[in-house]
């Protein structure tokens, strides 16, 4: 949310919204007073997103996400676009892009990161942001301080739950990969020891 500087009635586009990260941003950009777009894979995870409030579920498998933004955003796009898939669907996210959008990417899960024109992004004042924890505290610890205890704050106050959909001990730790690479698994997945 703060790579993104999210602001109160923009719109933004969160990919994998019914998984771990994506359920807390579905919540934080609420929290901001965001208008959001939830893209899911199936539709478990689209009822665990809508009763978090989000108020429109797209589906990868059988929607265009890039079209279905545009229509619910009568041509304008997406102010952010939150992106953890990469490849394809990095490319086409800038297709619905609002101008001066910002389109945070901070993983690839689909396989391979995106190769993303420049044209459109110079034209329309549209942002990139890559975004990484381990490089945050790696390279900037004071801000990874103030981002964590942000983060604690927020769960202190209540305005977000960590929903944890799948519990094993640590020894079946290959079975939550598992699950976890299939993508049936709405929020967290914990291990416990």
């Amino acid at each position: 949310m703060q790579a993104a500087d999210l602001q109160p009635s923009e719109t933004v586009l969160i990919h994998a919204a019914g998984g771990g990260v994506g359920h807390l941003a579905v919540q934080l950009a609420l929290g901001r007073g965001a208008q959001v777009l939830a893209v899911v894979g199936d539709e478990g995870r689209a009822e665990f997103v809508r009763g978090l409030g989000a108020g429109v579920v797209i589906h990868r498998h059988s929607q265009d996400f890039a079209a279905e933004v545009l229509a619910h955003t009568e041509g304008r796009g997406a102010d952010v676009i939150l992106d953890s898939i990469g490849g394809d669907t990095a490319e086409r996210g800038l297709t619905c892009l609002a101008r001066f959008g910002r389109l945070v990417t901070f993983g690839h899960a689909g396989g391979r990161p995106g190769l993303l024109p420049t044209a459109p992004l110079h034209r329309e004042g549209r942002s990139v942001i890559g975004y990484s924890n381990g490089t945050l505290r790696q390279h900037r610890s004071d801000q990874a301080r103030r981002v964590a205890q942000a983060a604690l704050d927020t769960l202190a106050r209540g305005e977000v739950r960590v929903h944890s959909g799948l519990r094993l001990p640590l020894a079946q730790a290959a079975e939550a990969h598992r699950q976890a690479e299939a993508g049936g698994v709405s929020g967290r997945i914990t291990l416990l020891a």
